[in-house]
């Protein structure tokens, strides 16, 4: 009858969050630079059931997830929860995605998903993933450059107010990042959106919004060498192929 198989399902789905882990942690490949901010570590979010599986939020940012699309399970945006959209794919029903031994997919931006054989996703209690993430929280912010300079590009007048120095705000984490302040105006500031790094207003930190792009997930926007995209105020990011992203020294920031 039908009550006999909502009451089934509803204990199958009980039974697969009772036997959910803790935490999970995507890791062991290199990842393209617009999907690498997914690698790390994801916590249960308990009570919240996503097409019948558990679903797991990424611990330095609430934006990044892992859940199950309905024939398999996504690492993909918050407002894509539970959606056949994402940047890193597992084609398995399994009841988590730790259980798999399936080779996961990303997206590769040109409409392809290559395999990443190297990708695990591993079960984890929730204080080895905070411990864990807080560790490489830690390495980022020791590594971090002391300042920063965008320079190397003419760019729209509504933007080129954020080429300049920029220094590291000590002890201020945005996302697992560090964030830099502008030297000149402390409205202005470099950090990272969750996916990749924005230059933004201070009223947007931490936010997808701002005037200048990098996807990239790398661990400070220096490191990279993917192109930034600037806002045109039309709607559109076209690309800055000139602009570039400097390690300084504070003294060479501030001279």
């Amino acid at each position: 009858t039908e009550a006999e198989a909502e009451a089934e399902s509803q204990r199958q789905v009980e039974a697969r969050m009772a036997a959910a882990p803790a935490a999970l942690r995507l890791t062991g490949a290199d990842l393209l630079p617009g999907v690498a901010s997914f690698l790390g570590c994801y916590k249960l979010e308990r009570g919240r059931v996503v097409n019948g599986r558990p679903a797991y939020k990424h611990i330095e940012s609430g934006v990044r997830w892992i859940a199950f699309d309905g024939f398999g399970w996504m690492a993909q945006k918050e407002s894509s929860l539970g959606e056949e959209r994402g940047v890193l794919q597992l084609d398995d029903g399994c009841a988590s995605p730790d259980v798999s031994d399936v080779t996961w997919y990303q997206r590769d931006g040109n409409g392809g998903w290559p395999e990443v054989p190297g990708l695990r996703c591993v079960a984890m209690t929730e204080a080895e993933a905070e411990a864990e993430s807080q560790r490489q929280v830690e390495a980022r912010m020791a590594a971090a450059p002391a300042a920063l300079r965008l320079t190397g590009a003419d760019l729209l007048p509504g933007v080129a107010s954020f080429l300049g120095c920029y220094k590291l705000e000590r002890g201020r984490v945005v996302n697992g990042r560090p964030a830099y302040k502008h030297i000149e105006s402390g409205v202005r500031w470099i950090a990272f959106d969750g996916f990749g790094w924005m230059a933004q207003k201070e009223s947007s930190l931490g936010e997808e919004r701002g005037v200048l792009q990098l996807d990239d997930g790398c661990a400070s926007p220096d490191v990279s060498d993917v192109t930034w995209y600037q806002r045109d105020g039309n709607g559109g990011w076209p690309e800055v192929p000139g602009l570039r992203c400097v390690a300084m020294t504070e003294a060479e920031a501030e001279a």
